[in-house]
């Protein structure tokens, strides 16, 4: 699964430029027309942060979207706020078939753009060790999503929001989300497109064929591309949260694959 992310953390201008937005220098910011959004070096999906994506509406412009998704036909707020959390990930075998992602997934894909790198935890008895994802080559990641937007009927207003599609985990990911559900029904990961398939994601989707195409993208990365290592603990009064040493390297005695 995926549901801590850092973003903008290394200020990727080149990435930034190649999607035709700028990156504001003095804080890593996403510069658009909205107000910028600075960058994350740990942030949790249940915070319903703002991430950068990139839709086939608007191919050539950032924009920011609530992590977690909120179905458009979604009637009451109660039940967008229960969405919104059970839909931070959308398994990408199934996202034709989920009536909270049949229509995003036909209609509305996206890029979640300048991921710096994901969390995921390994399990040693009761014990759990987060770790910090990346690429090799330093470069940002780019995530498959789906985005929706809901309307609240009862005060108009309107929200985006976005789920990070997932797949089986390669060799690397599963040897190190090993929860109790992963034993169960097998680890997941990020479906991280390659920069040149990227905008194979947001083609057009009009028949069996467009579909197949989109299935194909839905596999695992490359763990040879990939690189993790353990961090300190993340969260609570001694967690480091959203600083630089989150993404440091730390060293647990007990700790060994």
């Amino acid at each position: 699964m995926c549901y801590d992310v850092a973003y903008l953390s290394r200020k990727n201008y080149n990435y930034a430029k190649r999607h035709g937005s700028k990156i504001e220098p003095e804080h890593g910011a996403l510069k658009t027309s909205e107000v910028p959004v600075s960058a994350k070096f740990y942030v949790s999906g249940f915070t319903h942060p703002l991430v950068p994506v990139i839709t086939s509406e608007k191919p050539d412009e950032f924009q920011f979207y609530s992590w977690g998704l909120i179905p458009f036909w979604t009637k009451e707020s109660a039940d967008a706020a229960k969405h919104s959390n059970n839909c931070l990930n959308a398994r990408g075998e199934t996202i034709f078939e989920k009536s909270s992602f049949r229509e995003p997934a036909k209609q509305r894909r996206c890029l979640i753009t300048c991921i710096d790198g994901f969390y995921e935890y390994h399990h040693i008895g009761k014990q759990s060790y987060p770790f910090f994802i990346s690429l090799k080559t330093g470069e940002s990641m780019t995530f498959a999503g789906l985005w929706d937007r809901w309307v609240d009927k009862k005060t108009g207003l309107e929200k985006y929001t976005v789920s990070i599609v997932t797949t089986e985990a390669n060799p690397m990911m599963g040897a190190i989300h090993n929860n109790e559900r992963a034993q169960l029904e097998g680890p997941l990961m990020p479906v991280i497109l390659p920069s040149e398939l990227e905008r194979d994601w947001l083609r057009p989707f009009n028949d069996k064929v467009d579909k197949e195409l989109l299935q194909e993208l839905i596999t695992p990365f490359d763990e040879d591309e990939m690189q993790a290592w353990p961090v300190n603990k993340l969260k609570g009064k001694d967690g480091v949260g959203n600083t630089p040493e989150a993404q440091v390297f730390f060293d647990y005695e007990e700790l060994a694959i």
